[in-house]
């Protein structure tokens, strides 16, 4: 079966500290639960955690979800969010482990990306600099999670396609998107997933 890859990009920066980040480690639960809980899911997606702050670590490589142990993420005290560094290393791990399509056989799906930041951007010239190279290698959707108290929806809003409040109180509407990303994947053609309306109960930030 093809893989759909899903690259989760985690902001570990300073800002992030508290509520952010434990809004954050919810999310990657329930990503996880919920993903797991959609046999299409089980069986396709494949899923890599990288955190960034002034540097990129990878948390969790490119490996199928059921095989995939849900991470949990800590800060940097001190350090600054560089999404634009992060963004640089997610297309250099894309073109690596994406594999493409040849007249022998068909490559991967075209990944997701999830962005979970509280939007505090350190270098926002540079991030829509990456983050339109990313989209040139075929991305098909690139979520943003605004995470916490204080986070910024409106700076995510300008690399992502949409946005969702990230909300520690009511993880269930995360999930209902979630399921709603996992069902498109049993419908996909060739080259894209041709997602279905939204759940109404979703948060995106306007």
């Amino acid at each position: 079966m093809r893989r759909l890859p899903l690259f989760i990009l985690v902001d570990a920066s300073g800002s992030m500290a508290g509520e952010a980040i434990q809004a954050t480690n919810v999310a990657l639960e329930t990503l996880y639960s919920a993903l797991r809980s959609d046999p299409q899911a089980l069986e396709s997606v494949h899923i890599s955690v990288i955190s960034f702050a002034n540097q990129c670590s990878v948390i969790a490589p490119l490996s199928e979800l059921g095989e995939t142990a849900v991470p949990t993420l800590e800060i940097c005290p001190s350090g600054p969010s560089h999404l634009g560094t992060a963004l640089r290393f997610l297309c250099k791990q894309i073109g690596t482990e994406v594999r493409r399509g040849s007249g022998q056989s068909r490559g991967d799906w075209l990944p997701i990306v999830f962005i979970m930041s509280d939007g505090r951007i350190s270098d926002c010239l540079n991030a829509n600099r990456w983050i339109a190279r990313l989209r040139s290698l075929g991305c098909q959707k690139i979520i943003g999670c605004a995470a916490g108290p204080y986070s910024a929806p409106d700076r995510l809003s300008t690399v992502c396609d949409e946005v969702i409040i990230l909300d520690t109180a009511d993880a269930s509407r995360f999930a209902a998107y979630l399921r709603w990303v996992s069902r498109a994947t049993s419908s996909s053609l060739d080259t894209e997933l041709n997602l279905p309306p939204p759940p109404p109960e979703r948060q995106i930030a306007l």
